[in-house]
Parts: structure tokens; sequence; C-alpha cells
């Protein structure tokens, strides 16, 4: 696994190749985020033996690292005290100003609805964790953003393997004339199609942030065609709590499909009316092996040139795999 910084510029994109994260193997689905100023990552899940499509077995990790940059230099804390209660991987993780947000996830053993804040603290140099009010129901593989301090979950699934759902949660991140701090709210259903690994992001809708849900894979084990890949887009205004339909992703050469795949994929608000997603599932390849030959030459560039909006953030990915990404400051934002 390794780790990429973004500096965006008003039309080049220059990316930084880190040290590489001190595990024998990558890790897929882990929790990742900023808190005070270094990158929290937690969990995650690999095939540590033998690749999937040779009979390996997935396992689950509960271990900590932090990465922390000072003066142009990397510095990885990899000998932490603490680790996750569990081994854990594929839920959703937030910034916020009091740490890292950590939604819901599973393992070998089943589907959680656990909330956990891993916070940095500077002096002792070691992660503190804190255990939240969970949620309504256990969930993982679901998407999610935070919007004007409240956090939304879409989707997901209850139980390991099995159907996609239309949950839609709420979490209150600070304290409100109607909610709580550390409340949560079930929703009526998504209105639309089940869904897993959805892009979910928060974004001004030209008169207020409204909450945006992309793409992503309603699956059922039980259908003759498990896997349907989805490129609808719908936007939900939490000011009247109404749902509406958008333009569905353009085609991007996902095989047998009209619109555009993505799944999976880090993304973020981009000033006042964008929205920039990071790879993730879909286009033309479709198999691991062939995306990881595109990371393979990705990595042995030092320099990838391509039009964004000006802007001076930073932006952080890590692994492909893993939906992981976060500006370097400013409010809190997906991942």
């Amino acid at each position: 696994m390794f780790v990429i910084f973004f500096s965006i510029k008003w039309s080049r994109t220059r990316i930084y190749y880190e040290k590489e994260i001190p595990t024998l193997k990558g890790l897929n689905g882990s929790f990742s985020g900023i808190h005070n100023g270094v990158l929290i990552l937690a969990g995650g899940t690999n095939f540590p033996n033998k690749a999937p499509w040779d009979g390996g077995e997935k396992e689950w990790y509960s271990d900590i690292y932090v990465l922390e940059k000072k003066e142009n230099q990397t510095i990885w804390y990899d000998k932490l005290s603490v680790s996750l209660p569990r081994a854990l991987a594929n839920g959703v993780s937030i910034n916020t100003n009091q740490g890292l947000l950590c939604f819901g996830g599973d393992n070998k053993k089943g589907v959680f609805n656990t909330v956990y804040l891993l916070k940095w603290n500077e002096n002792t140099k070691e992660v503190e964790i804190e255990s939240l009010p969970p949620m309504p129901i256990p969930l993982s593989n679901m998407g999610g953003a935070v919007v004007d301090d409240i956090v939304y979950l879409i989707g997901g699934q209850q139980e390991k393997d099995n159907v996609s759902t239309n949950n839609f949660l709420s979490f209150n991140v600070n304290s409100s004339i109607v909610r709580p701090k550390y409340s949560w709210k079930k929703h009526q259903d998504f209105p639309f199609k089940s869904r897993i690994q959805s892009v979910v992001v928060g974004q001004s809708n030209g008169h207020q942030e409204c909450l945006y849900v992309i793409s992503g894979l309603s699956y059922n084990p039980n259908h003759s065609r498990p896997y349907d890949m989805l490129y609808d887009v719908y936007q939900f205004n939490p000011f009247n709590e109404q749902w509406s339909q958008k333009a569905n992703v353009p085609f991007n050469n996902t095989p047998s499909l009209s619109g555009g795949y993505l799944a999976a994929a880090p993304s973020i608000k981009k000033g006042d009316a964008h929205v920039l997603v990071f790879g993730g599932a879909g286009g033309p390849n479709q198999h691991l092996s062939k995306r990881m030959e595109i990371w393979s030459k990705l990595k042995d560039k030092s320099t990838l040139k391509f039009v964004l909006p000006n802007d001076s953030n930073k932006i952080t990915l890590t692994s492909p795999g893993s939906p992981v990404c976060f500006p370097s400051r400013g409010s809190p934002r997906h991942h």
C-alpha cells in the first residue's frame, strides 16, 4: 500500500508518493482521515497468504497507523499502544474537528453498529479512542458524507454478503436546536434502488448544502444476476427532506452499461459547484489485474497533469481499493 499527496493548482496536479504504509501487505476498506494534522489509518482487510482467485482467505485487522509530516519528512507511527476494539473494515469514516468518526463495518464474524471517535494526542503521540452511541442497525459497505454537521449514511448491508439495503440514517456531530450532539435519526428509506459502495458527498445546489448519492452497486445473492451496476444520481435537500433525481453519470466505458458506473470511490466537494471523484470501480478496466497494472504504471510517474478548478487544498489518497480522501484543512469531508 502506498500514500499519494495531491497539490491542486490552477491547471495541473502534482502527485507526490510517500513511504508505503508499514504493513506486510496492503490494506483494503480501512477507516482513514485527518485529525490534528496527521493521517490516521485504522483497520482494514487483505489476503495475507494467497490471492482470492487462488483460494486465499480474507483477514481483518484492528491495527492503527499514523502518518505525520514534519519539515518535509514523513514519519509513520506503527507501534501505537492502542488498536480498534475489534478487527474491522468496510465502514464509513468522516473527518470532524473532534476526531475521526468511524461508523459500522464488518469482519469475519458479522456486521457491526459501533461508532468510534479516533483522536490524535499531539503530546503523547498516541491515538485515543472514544465509543459513541451506536447506529440503530448494523451496517457495512454503506456510503456516507457530512452536510452542515450532520453525517448521513446511505444503503449498505446489514448482514455479511447479503442483500444491499435502502437504509438512510443521520448522526448529529454537534448540538442543534432540534437535536442533541451525537444523536441518531432513522429516516424514511432511500426511495430508489438499494445499493452498496455508493459515492456520497455533500455540496451546494446553488442555494444550500445538499447530499448527493452517486452510482454504486445493487446486490442480491438470490438473483440470477446478483450484481447490478448503477449510474444514477440523486440529491437530498436537508431543508425540506426531499429527494430529486439528477443527470446520470456520463458513460465511462464500463462494459455493458450505457451510463458511467462508479463505486467504492473517494470523493470531496470542490469549491461551490464541483465534486471530485477519484478512482474506484468502473470504466473499461474491471478486472483487478488490469486495474493493478494501471496503478503500477501510475506509481512510476512523478507528475500527472490535468485541468482542475483553482484551489490550494491538498488531498491525500491511501491505496487502490481503500475509499479514502480528504483535504488537509477546512471543514469535514466525506471519505
